[in-house]
């Protein structure tokens, strides 16, 4: 995709200025990083139009915010923390410039500096960025509805870290029939939330899944499904005993209250 010509002017001068004056030192095991008010001489020059500019390239995205090697192609994200910090949210002008448009390392920043409601309009703004370091932070701070609407989508690219931050914010108690899946196949992505899933569902909600019972290899699975199963439809299944104890002692359990 074609970027934004008046845009990228504006980063790439952003950039040189930043390399023309902050200073950057390695010190055994970390950069040390000086005269990062360099940024902020910089961003009082700039119109309210480039100030937006800047901000909301998506340069940004995936932009280190600290850097420990001296010789990284991007090593001005402390500068960018310093320009935020230290004058953008004090105003209120540029504050809502960033609060607006921010992207990448911007939001990064924007989100640890914004308040509440400033945290759920950047959340609604960028919870489908790219920079999973802001994404996570989206999530962090967006709504109930909100997550579950998008889990789905996160769940069928498995992006397990999204899944693992949506879940744990929302509770799985609140998702489960997401994770139930329509078939069983050998090894089930996401596994331990399918057994979750399988375990808290009711019998109605996972019935479908007994005809894939014999081709199903996760132990788990297939105990909990035995267990909803009514005792009479479970004699079907005594050939699948030798699947481990656990299942075993289900079916036998089932035979014996029949």
């Amino acid at each position: 995709m074609k970027r934004d010509s008046k845009q990228e002017k504006i980063y790439k001068l952003f950039i040189k200025h930043l390399e023309e004056n902050v200073i950057r030192e390695k010190r055994s095991w970390r950069i040390k990083v000086s005269n990062l008010d360099s940024a902020i001489q910089f961003w009082k020059k700039l119109s309210y139009a480039d100030k937006k500019r800047l901000v909301s390239s998506t340069r940004w995205n995936h932009y280190p915010a600290q850097n420990w090697t001296y010789h990284s192609k991007k090593p001005y994200g402390e500068a960018v923390g310093n320009l935020v910090r230290s004058s953008i949210v004090f105003n209120p002008r540029d504050r809502d410039i960033l609060m607006k448009n921010s992207q990448g390392v911007f939001a990064v920043y924007a989100f640890d500096e914004a308040e509440a409601r400033e945290k759920m309009k950047l959340s609604k703004r960028l919870f489908n960025s790219p920079d999973k370091r802001v994404k996570l932070r989206a999530i962090e701070y967006s709504s109930t509805s909100v997550i579950r609407s998008n889990l789905g989508n996160a769940i069928d690219r498995g992006d397990y870290e999204t899944v693992h931050k949506m879940v744990s914010k929302i509770g799985i108690i609140n998702c489960y029939k997401q994770f139930i899946p329509s078939k069983l196949g050998k090894s089930p992505p996401l596994s331990w939330y399918t057994r979750t899933a399988v375990s808290l569902a009711t019998r109605s909600e996972v019935a479908h899944l007994d005809s894939e019972i014999e081709n199903c290899c996760d132990t788990w699975i297939v105990a909990y499904l035995l267990k909803k199963m009514p005792a009479q439809k479970a004699l079907f299944y005594m050939n699948n005993m030798d699947k481990g104890r656990v299942i075993s002692d289900i079916i036998r359990k089932k035979l014996e209250n029949v």
